[in-house]
């Protein structure tokens, strides 16, 4: 890993956290900085829609998309309890805490995961992202604006 690392094949990063009793604080997450290389490391080439981690996949994607978006003004980590509940990335504006949940699927309506909910409960951020194959809608959670948007539109256009 210490080389993948240095050789930008790969990053690592930290999970959010300010309550240590409940939350996850050691393990890192990994992406590839090239997700070709993953397909590479794992002799997989196969089409998107028939890959069994093609949520990984859009993850990845959705970070690396954020990593080329944010540059260096904000922190990436993400949040993960240890009763299971986890946010895919908390991006750390200043004092802000942003979630952002990548979802590989088409949605027809708004639907927020239990694990969303708790961390929107937890820490009451301003907005919130679910990026997804199709879906752009706005919707409100105890003041909490959450953003749906598709991954077209959020190539093209994302901005905190």
């Amino acid at each position: 890993m210490f080389y993948l690392k240095q050789t930008f094949i790969i990053d690592r990063f930290r999970p959010f956290f300010k309550n240590v009793r409940k939350e996850i604080v050691k393990s890192p997450k990994i992406y590839f900085n090239d997700i070709g290389l993953r397909y590479l490391a794992i002799n997989n080439f196969n089409n998107l829609e028939i890959i069994e981690n093609k949520g990984f996949i859009f993850e990845n994607f959705v970070y690396l998309v954020l990593k080329e978006k944010l540059g260096q003004d904000s922190k990436i980590n993400f949040w993960r309890t240890k009763a299971g509940a986890e946010v895919d990335f908390i991006i750390n504006k200043g004092l802000k805490h942003i979630p952002i949940e990548a979802k590989a699927k088409f949605f027809k309506k708004p639907a927020i995961t239990t694990s969303m909910r708790s961390f929107i409960n937890t820490y009451n951020p301003e907005k919130a992202f679910i990026v997804n194959l199709n879906f752009n809608e706005e919707i409100e959670i105890n003041k909490c604006s959450i953003r749906f948007i598709s991954s077209e539109t959020f190539v093209e256009s994302f901005d905190l």
